[in-house]
């Protein structure tokens, strides 16, 4: 009995135990190693554990600075429909946002909550103030710099959760 790496391209997706290599078949490389892991990367030769990738905690406090610092937000912000909808919907974004300047934390369960206010808030601003393609790319340059689990809708502004 012999132990092999069952690779597809170059990294090691299955990890066998055969008596005879010409009883399996596969269209994946089987290269025979007691060392291989699964996730391991082959190089022809010998194999590797893959790259560590950091990741970085979401940084709200540096997006909501940025954001209140961002031109087209405030422009948003500044330009709502006069509804009572509109002024206690961008009246608690804004606290949100506040607290999160200052140091506040957002728990992921309230991800959604964020999302729903700031969509309302879009949708409740003047057509003439809507944000441009080019105002939406801003907010997802400074979500992607603050390692934030969200997007834009490229074309309206609305927030999307990752």
């Amino acid at each position: 009995m012999a132990k092999y790496a069952l690779i597809n391209g170059s990294r090691v997706e299955n990890i066998i135990v055969l008596d005879n290599v010409n009883d399996f078949q596969t269209n994946l490389t089987l290269v025979q190693s007691d060392a291989a892991n699964i996730g391991d990367i082959w190089n022809g030769e010998t194999f590797s554990h893959p790259p560590i990738i950091e990741s970085f905690p979401p940084n709200w406090g540096s997006f909501i600075r940025g954001l209140f610092l961002n031109n087209p937000y405030n422009n948003v912000r500044l330009n709502p429909i006069d509804s009572p909808e509109a002024r206690v919907s961008r009246s608690r974004l804004e606290a949100i946002g506040i607290t999160l300047g200052f140091g506040g934390t957002l728990l992921e369960e309230d991800y959604g909550l964020l999302a729903l206010l700031w969509n309302t808030a879009i949708a409740a601003t003047v057509e003439a103030s809507k944000p441009s393609v080019e105002d939406v790319g801003s907010w997802i340059a400074l979500a992607a710099a603050c390692y934030l689990p969200i997007n834009f809708n490229q074309s309206t502004g609305e927030m999307i959760l990752s």
